[in-house]
């Protein structure tokens, strides 16, 4: 530390202010940088892991509203994902007897969820293996159109309340996930937190 005097008055030496050596300056820079390096990684995972938070929930009121207007509309609604998973999609069926396979996208703002603007996307979906029996016989009894072969499975609303029973995985970069799991009969959504590897593991048991 260097004192720096002025003469007073009088004649005598008066202190005036301190200032600090290079030394002290570069110390006090080396325990800000230490401090932050610690810190800064926290707050970043502790970002992620809101976004991924934020969008469970912005996808399970896009699958209430889904529900809702299947009931309301008295027909089929269905959740696609596109742009390998960055978007939930919610499409309705126009016609059900005349085109019963074709579905349109609702012309609404709610009915697209970006998911992609917060660096979050769908990993997978599961279909609970009793609709993926009724999935398959629906496809050798009918004959698909291009645009239902989508790169996830979509998840179907049916005008009586009820939907598909399955699980859909939500997860970042750093391989955290979310899944929300749909009960087909009474349509209730439970969210369900958890680590990517950790999952990947019990997957594999």
């Amino acid at each position: 530390m260097i004192n720096l005097f002025i003469i007073g008055p009088n004649g005598n030496r008066q202190r005036k202010a301190r200032a600090f050596t290079l030394l002290e300056l570069f110390l006090v820079l080396a325990v800000i940088i230490a401090i932050a390096s610690i810190v800064w990684p926290e707050l970043t995972t502790t970002t992620k892991i809101a976004k991924l938070k934020y969008c469970a929930r912005q996808s399970e009121m896009l699958l209430k509203l889904a529900e809702n207007g299947a009931m309301a509309e008295a027909c089929k609604y269905r959740c696609v994902f596109k742009h390998n998973g960055r978007q939930m999609v919610i499409e309705y069926q126009p016609d059900p007897l005349g085109q019963p396979d074709h579905f349109e996208r609702i012309k609404a703002h709610w009915s697209v969820l970006d998911l992609g603007e917060y660096d979050i996307r769908c990993v997978s979906v599961e279909l609970d293996e009793w609709e993926q029996l009724l999935k398959a016989q629906e496809k050798e009894i009918t004959e698909q159109s291009d645009e239902t072969q989508e790169e996830y499975p979509p998840v179907m609303f049916y005008p009586d309340g009820s939907c598909d029973s399955a699980t859909i995985v939500l997860g970042d970069d750093e391989n955290d996930f979310i899944s929300l799991i749909l009960n087909g009969l009474t349509g209730e959504i439970k969210i369900a937190q958890g680590n990517m590897s950790e999952r990947n593991e019990s997957v594999g048991k």
